[in-house]
């Protein structure tokens, strides 16, 4: 997945300038940056929800997955049977397969199977999302701020289960919670719509001057 040159404006206003970049296969890449840096923006970019003004995007829609930033589910259906309906994408059959059962127990799901969306906590929800997702079976899953509003125990089993178990995937994160991460192949950090850093790890420095809290040392050991 890659974008040589992109540019994306709207009414004149610059949003992404000359984003050019590559995602590492198989592990985590993260894109990070201050808010209104654009990160959302490069991300739908990638899915082709947003079309850029200008330059080259190469990606396969057919073998991705996309999970927005904001997902309420208001409907009633017990967890199972929506599961099932995602699964169908993939099998074309309402059931319960091997594969599903698995991500069942990935997510550790199994005891909600019975209970509607909206009883769920949080966190279990945003498990459930997940589990969804992976059970297309892409080869490209791009998530944007998937740990938001969990508490801290939540956003580091579920990026635990990301990076142990999906190894064989390109998920790419658009996040703020880029602390949680071990195991990551690549990250992109975006500041004013440009990339400020591209490469594996940004050091305290960097990440300070990204920030502009230079002198804090919150990224220190980080």
């Amino acid at each position: 997945m890659e974008l040589k040159n992109i540019n994306y404006k709207i009414n004149n206003k610059v949003i992404l300038s000359n984003i050019t970049t590559k995602f590492e296969n198989n592990g985590i890449n993260l894109i990070i940056g201050p808010n209104g840096s654009g990160k959302s923006t490069l991300l739908n970019i990638l899915y082709q929800i947003t079309k850029q003004t200008s330059g080259e995007l190469i990606n396969n829609k057919e073998k991705t997955a996309y999970l927005g930033q904001y997902n309420s589910i208001f409907h009633k259906v017990n967890l199972e049977y929506f599961l099932k309906l995602n699964r169908y994408l993939k099998i074309n059959t309402l059931k319960i397969d091997d594969y599903t059962n698995t991500i069942i127990e990935l997510f550790s799901l199994k005891n909600f199977l019975k209970q509607s969306l909206t009883s769920l906590s949080g966190g279990e929800r945003q498990k459930a999302i997940l589990a969804s997702i992976f059970l297309l079976e892409k080869e490209y899953i791009l998530l944007d701020e998937p740990f938001s509003y969990l508490d801290i125990s939540a956003k580091l089993q579920l990026s635990n289960i990301l990076e142990n178990n999906f190894k064989n995937k390109t998920i790419i994160i658009v996040t703020h919670n880029f602390n949680i991460f071990k195991n990551i192949k690549k990250t992109i950090a975006l500041k004013n719509g440009k990339i400020f850093f591209d490469g594996y790890k940004p050091d305290n420095e960097t990440m300070e001057k990204l920030f502009d809290i230079e002198g804090s040392n919150y990224f220190i050991g980080k």
